[in-house]
């Protein structure tokens, strides 16, 4: 027995069954199984699989009411798109490098119809539901339009705010130079009158 197998390899008694444990991707490929009491060897083909990943929504545009429902592609990984129990798409890619994905686009008519996206292989799958974004008459929901105004509103408030700061500062910056040459034309005035008086003063003293 090769030394990976080691107590991962199992044999029951009764049903003469192996079973092999933990099982890995590198455990994948060809088996022989031999039966000496009867001489016979059977081949088995073993194949491993992943546990498929969780799909993922994204470029949810409620503008068009559609989503993007995306996986992550493996080995035998098909996506697909329900409403309710019907199939409404589906896809598959032998070319792992690559995601997969599916767009969903609801009708107006459809609205109050529940969707899903399901990812599965051989062994295992993971669903997602995806939200409601329209409403009864096919249009973006109204939740939707109203957190938009309300996300302009902040913003167009913001704006003001920062407007009135700018001019008030730009004011007080003007009274303040303002302040400062009154200031320095009020001292230049003073120490010239205060050099008239002592020239009148000197010129006074003369005998």
């Amino acid at each position: 027995m090769e030394k990976r197998f080691e107590n991962r390899l199992h044999l029951n008694n009764v049903t003469r069954y192996f079973t092999l444990s933990e099982l890995q991707i590198d455990d994948a490929g060809v088996y022989t199984v031999e039966n000496t009491d009867e001489g016979k060897k059977t081949k088995i083909q073993l194949t491993v699989y992943n546990v498929v990943s969780k799909p993922q929504l994204r470029e949810c545009d409620s503008s068009s009411c559609s989503v993007v429902c995306s996986v992550e592609n493996d080995k035998e990984v098909t996506l697909t798109l329900y409403r309710g129990e019907e199939i409404l798409n589906q896809t598959s890619s032998p070319e792992l490098t690559t995601d997969l994905s599916l767009r969903l686009e609801v009708e107006g008519k459809n609205y109050n119809s529940t969707y899903s996206c399901v990812a599965a292989n051989p062994v295992s799958n993971e669903t997602v539901h995806v939200p409601k974004c329209c409403s009864e008459d096919g249009h973006p929901n109204d939740a939707d339009s109203d957190e938009m105004t309300g996300g302009l509103f902040i913003i167009a408030a913001i704006c003001v705010l920062v407007a009135s700061g700018l001019v008030g500062l730009a004011v007080y910056r003007k009274k303040s130079r303002n302040g400062h040459s009154q200031g320095r034309r009020s001292e230049q005035i003073y120490r010239n009158w205060s050099r008239t008086e002592q020239i009148y003063q000197n010129w006074s003293c003369v005998p």
